[in-house]
């Protein structure tokens, strides 16, 4: 055994240190307390070897790195050759306008002129107008007394004013003849009916109170040439 080879067929074995040939089928011995300082620096040596390696290849990977991202960036810098008298295109982005929804507006309906109109009645008759009111008080139209009573006071109606459904007449009844005044007549499905006795005197007032419309009252009192107002 020796820290160096005494000649040929020394072999060296797992503690670093020589064998004569000899020993070459012997169990190789197991190296025990510490190494020789000889086999020390040489495992020291070995590992600065490698170590100064590896910096130089991750320094070289390093190098190959940098010089591709630097291509790289020049290489995605586009040069515009600029002609003179020459036009660039520049492309413009199109913009969207939203629509704008207008609401429709309604427009108020036309104005229509109310025209009052009187809805027609049945004929203006003095004997349909007797018989209602006849109908209504129940006199007897052959009274004896009627005998007594000079010309326009026989039994029978006087003087009809009609404007549409309502009508005015002089009623002559027994015993008074048409001292009484007059009567308010409305027409009923196409009959007259007596409304009311109006007496004397009376006014537009006096007809709307008993349901007569006021332009239809006003018209009343012009056909009898009387005052329009209360």
């Amino acid at each position: 055994m020796s820290d160096a080879p005494q000649g040929p067929g020394w072999w060296q074995a797992s503690d670093l240190r020589w064998y004569p040939p000899e020993q070459a089928g012997a169990p190789r011995p197991t190296p025990a307390g510490p190494r020789p300082p000889g086999g020390g620096r040489r495992r020291t040596v070995l590992l600065s070897i490698s170590g100064v390696a590896v910096v130089a290849l991750v320094g070289v990977v390093v190098a190959l790195i940098v010089g591709r991202n630097n291509h790289t960036h020049s290489s995605t810098i586009a040069v515009t050759p600029t002609v003179p008298g020459a036009v660039v295109p520049t492309s413009v982005a199109p913009t969207s306008v939203a629509p704008t929804s207008v609401a429709p507006t309604s427009a108020a309906p036309p104005t229509t002129a109310r025209v009052t109109t009187t809805a027609p009645g049945p004929p203006c008759s003095a004997a349909d107008l007797f018989t209602a009111a006849v109908a209504k008080e129940g006199f007897n139209p052959d009274d004896p007394s009627y005998a007594q009573f000079g010309p326009g006071q026989a039994a029978g109606a006087y003087q009809p004013t009609c404007v549409g459904t309502w009508a005015i007449a002089s009623i002559s009844r027994p015993q008074v003849g048409t001292t009484d005044g007059a009567t308010l007549f409305h027409a009923v499905e196409g009959t007259w009916a007596e409304t009311a006795p109006l007496g004397a005197p009376f006014s537009t007032c006096t007809l709307t109170g008993h349901g007569v419309p006021q332009a239809t009252a006003e018209q009343l009192m012009t056909a009898l040439g009387a005052k329009t107002t209360c």
